[in-house]
């Protein structure tokens, strides 16, 4: 029987004997079964559809599953889509059907960064009971996914989202974006010397290999006869490979957080 809130009481995902057709059972018994077993697979097939709404805020979402799992042991291995209500911040949690929050990633000890969850777009995770942790299916191919400091070719005039950035060697927050002040701290400028620093200058057109020039320069490890030489050829190796792109990519984009 249905609950209050009009979703059936917890159960384990494991078929019990109302799901089975014996060879012996009573004719009476044979459609209550396999109605039984219809309802469990649409539980099941709703639970990835990609219809449920989270809850909760952008890094600790909320879900109620259709099969309304009983312990975190029966949910192992299980999948659920969701469509997020909010776009993620840093570092995210999933908890399903109140079983406790636990945390949603792209893999092992590989955390989200704010942005890669959009609101109302359909994702799945698929939940290891090991690891105690939900995995992010697919995660590592979602352009917002790409690592901290990454840099790619845009055509746009903005910047998608607050995840990215267009660099042109603009001083940002120390503070609001602490991760990637943590990895290159003031290797492209040290902004107003304590509460910014800057991002690299990528001119319009230019492939990112030309950031080697200014990073190396302002960390001394190479001499400029040593930078000219590397340059010259990732330049020419670039031009080479990439042509085409470069002529319609006017933009080059950073993850900054």
């Amino acid at each position: 029987m249905p609950s209050g809130d009009g979703r059936r009481p917890p159960r384990s995902r494991q078929f019990g004997p109302e799901h089975q057709l014996g060879r012996s059972m009573a004719p009476s018994a044979v459609n209550d079964s396999a109605r039984a077993m219809a309802a469990r697979l649409a539980e099941w097939r709703d639970d990835i559809s990609g219809t449920i709404t989270t809850g909760g805020t952008g890094t600790a979402y909320t879900v109620a599953s259709n099969q309304v799992f009983d312990s975190l042991a029966h949910m192992n291995g299980a999948m659920i889509a969701f469509v997020p209500h909010t776009t993620n911040g840093a570092t995210v949690t999933l908890n399903v059907d109140g079983l406790g929050a636990k945390p949603l990633r792209h893999g092992p000890s590989l955390e989200l960064q704010s942005g890669v969850l959009i609101a109302g777009t359909p994702y799945v995770a698929a939940y290891n009971n090991s690891d105690a942790a939900f995995y992010l299916q697919g995660g590592l191919a979602n352009p917002y996914g790409i690592p901290l400091g990454s840099m790619m070719p845009y055509i746009g005039s903005s910047a998608p989202n607050t995840a990215f950035a267009l660099p042109f060697g603009q001083a940002i927050s120390r503070t609001a974006y602490a991760t990637l002040f943590s990895l290159v701290g003031t290797t492209f400028g040290v902004g107003d010397g304590s509460t910014t620093f800057n991002i690299p200058t990528c001119a319009a057109g230019r492939s990112s290999a030309s950031i080697t020039w200014v990073a190396a320069q302002r960390a001394g490890s190479l001499s400029q006869e040593e930078i000219r030489t590397e340059l010259h050829w990732a330049e020419r190796a670039a031009r080479r490979i990439t042509r085409s792109l470069l002529l319609k990519c006017r933009r080059i984009l950073i993850r900054p957080r």
